[in-house]
């Protein structure tokens, strides 16, 4: 059983006395409502109040059977579903810790969660959207003693969960001081931390949400945010109930589907991030006039501009509502607000609620001037789980981490987080006030500033921007609109980034940390990318295997001219080769790249011309065929012949491989040793693909790329070893010795970079002669790429000088 932090009996005291604590347990909602009446809506599922109190009941004494009682944590990695309501509900019943976890986590996030909540039981949802969550929990259970019961919905043991009512009575000890909701903050700019709640802090925001955006029974609730987010939990597990009406789920989310359910049910009231708002605002499927009256949009920044689009264009009021997991709401726009201050502010305190701004020696500041926010309020957790130090003040204040101002009449406005800031020349500036005014560029469809080193003033802000569709940015158009606006010179971003979309949370917030990490790309790398949003380039998973073959193709574009190699000629071995004549008496096989699926010997002819003229060597370029007309151990195959029949071309043999080249490489160098035949004089590999996608740390901080992305690896690996063969993968290999000297060159920013790490280290423990090289600053694939990116050429120049050796 797991310790969790309980309010100071001078906090119950104080809310007690002024009726904002009344004793409720969340759960006496349900039991409450009208039986007859619709409860929920989740797809073709509809249960009314009292088919919905049935299955909590049945949950309850299915949780009881699995040894849950009070104190204990139950986890889920549901969707929004029913079932994650109904296990919510069970859980609190028996007094126990309510865990809700995104679905998009996969192992490392889903471990640190279970290991430090300690969850005895974790419910989730066997395959969604293509991912085998049944299969994540199998692997996690070894490195986490916890957790003693997995169970699967929709596919799994949850209807034996549901099987009886005997047993599903409540807890009767429990009071409404008791934990019953334990959710991770985002770590958005640290490691998340689990804030916990119980049924009196989250029982008081609901209610004073209700009379704030003055809901009532008719109202009809579309819970689009995950249930896994504190906003999830408020207006998916609980407001409804509170209301006695319903609440519709929405599982996988669409501006589309947003609108079709909307339609549908007649949904009057949401509340969700930014995301969510601008989708339904600017899609197609926006119908003239709905159901929708009041849409609560927290959790994220809130472009002003933004909130009048969305207030003009979707004829319900939209309000910004500023909270944290922590704190769920602290401020709020309302309806009887000008439309101004719902726009530019995050409005005022909501219910009793109290808010300061103070200095950096926590002294308070005078109206309109921006510091540090400090609030306390009924809603406001009972700590984090795990972490003994004190969380708030002698007097109850949290620091929220936030900075802002609060006007006379006491609307506050955010202006961003403490670290938000861009220490340029020894000033603060705040990112969010220059996004804002970006925002309102009539050719940027979104953007985020973040700050990038500089010797000589500290920082200097970089944009970040997605453009409108068919629209060109440019940083000088950006620095003319912000002066059109009269802002002062220095908060001007000072270098731009394009991209297709910026990178959210499940909850809309920007991931700041991953765009200060993508700004410190070589410049050379940045206008690579901007080339490619302007082409309207697209991962290579999205568009098909011909599409990408084509796309691939494109790669030529990107190469500098090369002088003709004399007596280049092409052999047919039942699949082409290309031979490139040298002098040397070295004979250097090349294994291309292109994730076993694509590439050809035109992709590839430049590099390898320039490579034969650096070298001396007589190169041999192998166009394999490839997955998924010919899966592993095709290419394999193929790759072996190709070298066994190179060998009568010179008295040296090389076998070079980059990226998927890598893999075949050390797949051919094993054949050879398992057959008995002479090894290669040496072998490079050059940021090799060596095993389907793991949660290494480079995996995990460059999943979305530059250049690769992870989801783009899986959809390689699917395609060349469709059935998980682990004899594809060499990093899986049980025995390495006896390969031949190895040089592994890995790219610092390349999600597949600890692969190429670990593989040298095996080779090494093996006994196999290895050497490591790190490009720092490079990304994956920048060897095809010399006419853009400077570093090809220097490997190039590396590649030679290692097949001289």
């Amino acid at each position: 059983m797991s310790t969790f932090p309980r309010s100071a009996d001078a906090v119950r005291e104080r809310w007690t006395a002024v009726g904002a604590w009344d004793g409720t347990l969340l759960d006496a909602w349900v039991a409450a409502a009208d039986p007859t009446r619709l409860a929920v809506v989740d797809g073709d599922v509809r249960l009314t109040y009292a088919e919905l109190a049935d299955r909590v009941v049945r949950c309850t004494a299915g949780l009881r059977r699995l040894g849950i009682g009070p104190g204990d944590v139950v986890a889920q990695q549901l969707p929004n579903w029913w079932e994650a309501l109904v296990v919510h509900l069970a859980t609190i019943r028996l007094g126990a810790v309510s865990n809700p976890l995104m679905p998009i986590l996969r192992d490392a996030e889903m471990r640190f969660a279970l290991q430090s909540g300690g969850a005895r039981v974790l419910v989730v949802p066997g395959v969604f959207r293509g991912y085998d969550h049944a299969a994540l929990a199998d692997r996690l259970r070894p490195d986490c003693p916890a957790l003693e019961h997995v169970v699967v919905a929709r596919g799994g043991g949850f209807a034996d969960l549901l099987a009886t009512a005997e047993g599903g009575h409540a807890e009767p000890d429990r009071t409404s001081g008791d934990p019953v909701c334990l959710l991770y903050t985002s770590g958005t700019e640290s490691d998340p931390k689990g804030a916990v709640h119980s049924h009196d802090t989250l029982g008081h925001e609901d209610r004073s949400m209700v009379e704030h955006l003055q809901l009532g029974p008719d109202d009809v609730v579309l819970s689009a945010s995950p249930v896994a987010h504190v906003t999830g939990v408020l207006y998916g597990f609980h407001l409804a109930s509170l209301l006695g009406t319903a609440v519709v789920f929405c599982d996988v989310w669409s501006p589309e589907r947003g609108w079709e359910l909307i339609a549908a049910e007649g949904c009057t009231v949401t509340v969700a991030a930014t995301p969510f708002l601008h989708g339904l605002t600017h899609s197609p499927a926006r119908p003239a006039s709905s159901t929708l009256r009041v849409f609560g949009c927290g959790g994220a920044d809130v472009p002003p501009e933004l909130v009048r689009e969305a207030a003009r264009e979707l004829g319900c009021t939209v309000v910004r509502v500023y909270g944290s997991t922590e704190i769920p709401t602290v401020t709020a726009g309302h309806a009887d607000d000008p439309a101004d201050l719902r726009a530019d502010t995050d409005g005022r305190v909501v219910g009793l609620g109290e808010l300061r701004v103070v200095d950096d020696e926590e002294r308070e500041v005078p109206p309109g001037t921006v510091g540090h926010l400090r609030a306390r309020a009924p809603e406001m957790f009972l700590g984090y789980h795990g972490l003994d130090r004190q969380v708030v003040d002698g007097d109850g204040w949290f620091a929220t981490g936030d900075l802002g101002r609060v006007d006379a009449a006491g609307f506050l406005t955010v202006t961003g987080r403490s670290k938000d800031l861009i220490l340029r020349g020894g000033e603060n500036i705040s990112a969010k006030e220059v996004e804002d005014h970006l925002y309102r560029h009539p050719d940027v469809a979104d953007v985020a500033v973040v700050a990038v080193p500089d010797p000589v003033l500290t920082e200097r802000g970089c944009a970040v921007v997605v453009p409108r569709p068919g629209a060109t940015v440019t940083l000088a158009s950006l620095t003319a609109f912000l002066d059109g606006l009269g802002i002062a010179r220095q908060k001007y971003p000072e270098s731009l980034v394009l991209v297709e979309d910026l990178p959210r949370t499940p909850t809309g917030k920007v991931q700041k940390n991953l765009l200060r990490r993508q700004v410190r790309l070589r410049p050379d790398v940045q206008a690579l990318l901007a080339t490619f949003a302007r082409a309207g380039v697209q991962t290579y998973d999205r568009v098909g295997v011909a599409g990408a073959r084509e796309q691939v193709r494109g790669a030529v574009r990107l190469q500098k001219p090369v002088a003709e190699v004399a007596g280049t000629h092409d052999v047919d071995l039942g699949f082409p080769v290309r031979v490139y004549p040298g002098s040397t008496g070295t004979v250097l096989v090349y294994l291309h790249g292109g994730g076993f699926v694509l590439g050809d010997l035109a992709v590839v002819d430049r590099p390898c011309r320039a490579l034969a003229a650096a070298s001396g060597a007589t190169v041999v370029s192998v166009d394999y065929r490839l997955a998924p007309e010919s899966p592993f151990p095709g290419p394999v195959h193929d790759c072996l012949a190709a070298v066994r029949w190179a060998r009568g071309l010179g008295e040296r043999l090389v076998l070079l491989g980059d990226s998927a080249g890598g893999a075949l490489v050390a797949g051919v160098s094993t054949a050879l040793r398992d057959a008995g035949e002479p090894p290669a004089d040496r072998q490079v590999l050059v940021y090799p693909t060596l095993a389907p996608p793991t949660d290494t740390p480079s995996m995990l901080a460059q999943a979305d790329g530059p250049l690769m992305t992870r989801r783009e690896l899986d959809w390689f690996w699917g395609l060349y070893a469709p059935d998980g063969d682990p004899a594809a993968a060499p990093l899986l290999a049980d025995d390495l010795a006896g390969l031949p000297p190895t040089t592994v060159v890995v790219a610092e920013l390349d999600p597949l970079r600890d692969e190429g790490r670990a593989y040298a280290a095996r080779l090494g423990g093996a006994g196999v002669p290895v050497e490591l090289v790190e490009y720092p600053g490079a990304v994956h694939g920048f060897w095809w790429l010399d006419k853009a990116l400077a570093q090809a050429d220097e490997l190039t120049a590396d590649l030679a000088r290692w097949v001289r050796q």
